[in-house]
């Protein structure tokens, strides 16, 4: 059935054709998910489930790092939180 590739497709679509506010609050939402998954991982002893997100939390928390505008004091404040 053609579903997961129409599935794949649509979120190829989402993400083409979504604003920068809206990448950054899909970045936001993809860590806390990452994260989530590696809280239940630990709590059942899976240590490669758990590292595995904890990865993929850490990659997106470092591309937001690396896009921060430093010329904006805010992104100052960021930069804390992220590290």
């Amino acid at each position: 059935m053609a579903l997961p590739n129409a599935y794949g497709q649509y979120n190829n679509s989402k993400i083409l054709t979504a604003s920068p506010a809206e990448l950054t609050l899909m970045l936001y939402e993809g860590a806390i998910k990452f994260c989530n998954i590696a809280i239940v991982a630990v709590e059942n002893k899976d240590v490669e489930k758990a590292h595995v997100h904890i990865q993929k939390t850490e990659r997106i928390i470092d591309y937001l790092r690396q896009t921060l505008d430093m010329k904006y004091p805010v992104a100052e404040h960021f930069e804390r939180i992220y590290s």
